[in-house]
């Protein structure tokens, strides 16, 4: 995925839709704990319904993603 490298911070907040760079993945973040060892993200979108759909979700899971043009 080519990445702006403006847009690359290590800060993310709940609710953020990010691309991880090093692990060529996508990351939902459904809290706002910051974790030290993740850098290099680039957030791309929110999620706009209710994160609580995510709370018995276990860490790893497959999520398909749809671009609303």
């Amino acid at each position: 995925m080519p990445v702006n490298p403006n847009s690359i911070t290590n800060i993310f907040k709940s609710a953020d839709i990010s691309y991880w760079i090093p692990g060529k993945s996508f990351a939902l973040f459904i809290n706002d704990e910051n974790n030290p060892y993740l850098s290099n993200l680039v957030v791309i979108g929110k999620i706009t319904t209710d994160l609580n759909i995510f709370s018995n979700m276990e860490n790893s899971e497959i999520v398909y993603i749809e671009l609303d043009l």
